[in-house]
């Protein structure tokens, strides 16, 4: 009836502050209360969200792979699929605040736009990064591990990307490139001051109840870092994989945290991921190189020609095949020893993540993109064979 108090609904009367005891669902709740509106109970309500929400997430993968990267229909249809029925969140549908991954490809197609749009002042450009601006703290705002998961990713992308510009022309080229259109990095600044508006009833809803009860411990969070072996742990129930890696692997899925655990790839497409990535990719991007102009502008040049859009696939795979292995470096657990100690002291809001293994979540779109990215240059590479002879 809205009649409620915005921080204090009373499911937890008379305790105040209670929305920041969980994820406030802020983006879901627009799906919800228009069912409610029409009548629809709540119970039916809550679950045409989730349907729907996969609808989402479908739409959204579509259009990034099909629109923006221009790949084949069956490669995107497997790449979307990929990501909307992962193993990850087979496991985890109980935990419906998970299901604000999927938005995470519409995220994508506004940096897509507005990357391509980053030379000049356009009409999409401006909508794309307000629509930026607005998404992200809403995504905060919906599920807070899906937000801080996806703004570490993309830390680790720009890392990846700039360690393989040093590796692949100077460093003072590399900040060249970087700072030498400052008036396009001033244009992201209002973007940036909007989004810092919109995140303020974020930190009002989560800042006194961090202040009241403090952030995890590492103690408590190191229970639940995957080891090697759980980035193929499916979990028993799967029907494939579950019992054969049960009877292979002593002891898997007997860990005391073991139901956060069950988020890894199956077998098959793990091998597929770094099959891809090592003998394929890594081994065509060796000859390129990063070209930067006097003026600034950078080129991905091959064998002294600008790179094509296939080139470019290729490289953006490499990007992301590289971030989502840094990412289960991070999180890997060694007999007691885990670099997400780093992440936990020097990363901000790392202290909120107790599930570091539901990162796995926000990869499974990368790795979806990358299976997708290589089935579309295998058939391209078929059918060009086939018009050969």
């Amino acid at each position: 009836q809205g009649t409620a108090t915005w921080l204090s609904p009373t499911f937890f009367y008379p305790v105040q502050g209670v929305l920041g005891y969980s994820d406030a669902g802020f983006l879901n709740a627009f799906f919800y209360v228009v069912l409610r509106f029409i009548g629809i109970e709540p119970f039916t309500s809550y679950q045409i969200v989730l349907f729907a929400l996969v609808v989402v997430g479908w739409i959204g993968t579509v259009l990034f792979l099909r629109c923006c990267l221009k790949l084949r229909i069956f490669p995107t249809i497997i790449g979307a699929a990929l990501f909307v029925f992962p193993n990850s969140m087979a496991t985890s549908s109980g935990h419906t605040q998970l299901f604000t991954v999927y938005y995470i490809p519409f995220l994508a197609v506004g940096i897509y736009v507005l990357l391509q749009n980053f030379g000049k002042i356009t009409s999409t450009g401006v909508i794309t990064g307000i629509f930026l601006a607005l998404l992200v703290p809403a995504i905060f705002y919906t599920s807070y591990y899906i937000g801080w998961f996806s703004l570490i990713y993309l830390l680790l992308l720009s890392v990846v990307c700039l360690a393989w510009s040093v590796l692949h022309s100077s460093s003072t080229d590399v900040w060249r490139c970087i700072l030498g259109k400052r008036e396009y990095w001033q244009r992201i600044l209002p973007y940036c001051m909007l989004s810092a508006v919109c995140f303020i009833p974020f930190l009002l809803t989560y800042v006194p109840v961090l202040r009241l009860f403090g952030s995890r411990s590492y103690q408590e969070i190191a229970t639940m870092l995957p080891s090697f072996i759980d980035y193929v742990n499916v979990g028993q129930y799967n029907w494939l994989w579950g019992q054969a890696l049960c009877a292979t692997v002593a002891g898997i899925g007997s860990g005391p945290m073991a139901w956060e655990l069950v988020k890894g790839l199956p077998v098959f497409l793990f091998l597929t991921f770094l099959v891809l990535f090592l003998v394929y990719f890594i081994h065509t991007t060796r000859h390129y190189q990063l070209n930067v102009t006097q003026d600034g502008t950078c080129n991905i040049v091959v064998t002294g020609n600008e790179a094509n859009d296939n080139d470019k696939l290729t490289i953006l795979a490499v990007w992301l095949s590289l971030a989502v292995l840094l990412a289960w470096l991070l999180m890997l657990n060694i007999r007691g020893f885990s670099l997400w100690w780093l992440v936990f002291k020097l990363i901000p809001g790392a202290g909120g993540i107790r599930a570091v293994y539901r990162f796995q979540h926000i990869l499974a779109f990368p790795i979806a993109i990358v299976i997708a990215i290589g089935l579309h240059q295998s058939v391209n590479y078929i059918v060009d064979h086939v018009h050969s002879y």
